[in-house]
């Protein structure tokens, strides 16, 4: 209502009704209307090319929030299109080294990893992980985010020997910055474990994620998701290592 009202009182491309629509847009995102969301996405990012063109920054903001929303509803084709639109505007505009160009090849590289196109997966997050690593340093957030990501990438390939070499790195780092109880901690460490699991050192695996389930017992509880998954994936490990009376345990 208040958006047919902002839209008669001050236009489609007025002020207050792109900022309405925004606004409505993330709700709806965050609400799980993602329909409702892309669709308010799609006549915003329309609207600004009308008023500035592809090559501006609010147009690009509105584009990489398209992305976004159609990553999350699984069409990953279009989110892959605005992603490169994105990326490519920031890499002739922001430059290589840029947070913004960053964050967009970031984003590409998680949209091609969806797709199931591992090379460009790769690709862009080796890019990602590189740059952020020269911009921000080894012991950042956003490099072991990109670290983490691309470990998942290479996993996904089959290369668990890079997928562990990566995430050993990335986790032993998330411990020196978040300490070992920490939820992305533990993800991690979680995550290290499903690679030795899939490489077929199923006692590295029980290992580690015996580590990540007595501390997401402590830290999160009995029955919170993350420490049933834990649980699961113990139970997994132990039946493939041949111990079937602590699988059903």
């Amino acid at each position: 209502k208040l958006l047919a009202y902002n839209t008669k009182k001050f236009g489609e491309t007025g002020k207050f009704t792109r900022e309405w629509m925004n606004s409505l847009a993330l709700l709806y995102q965050m609400n799980g209307q993602y329909n409702k969301s892309f669709e308010i996405g799609e006549r915003l990012y329309n609207i600004y090319v009308k008023i500035y063109g592809k090559n501006d920054d609010t147009t690009m903001t509105a584009a990489g929030n398209l992305g976004s929303y159609y990553h999350t509803i699984g069409n990953y084709r279009k989110a892959i299109r605005y992603g490169e639109e994105v990326y490519k505007y920031h890499i002739v505009h922001s430059g290589d080294e840029a947070p913004a160009t960053l964050y967009a090849i970031n984003n590409l590289a998680i949209y091609y990893h969806s797709i199931g196109d591992l090379d460009k997966a790769i690709e862009y997050g080796e890019k990602a992980y590189t740059s952020r690593l020269k911009v921000l340093g080894e012991k950042n957030n956003q490099v072991l985010t990109s670290l983490g990501n691309l470990a998942s990438y290479y996993d996904s390939k089959g290369d668990y020997n890079k997928a562990i070499e990566l995430c050993e790195k990335a986790y032993e780092n998330t411990c020196d910055i978040l300490g070992e109880n920490h939820p992305d901690t533990l993800l991690l460490l979680s995550n290290l474990a499903s690679y030795y699991g899939a490489k077929g050192d199923y006692n590295k695996a029980i290992m580690l994620c015996e580590k990540a389930y007595k501390a997401r017992f402590d830290v999160l509880g009995e029955m919170h998701p993350s420490t049933l998954t834990s649980v699961n994936n113990l139970s997994s490990y132990y039946y493939n290592a041949g111990d079937f009376k602590k699988s059903t345990a």
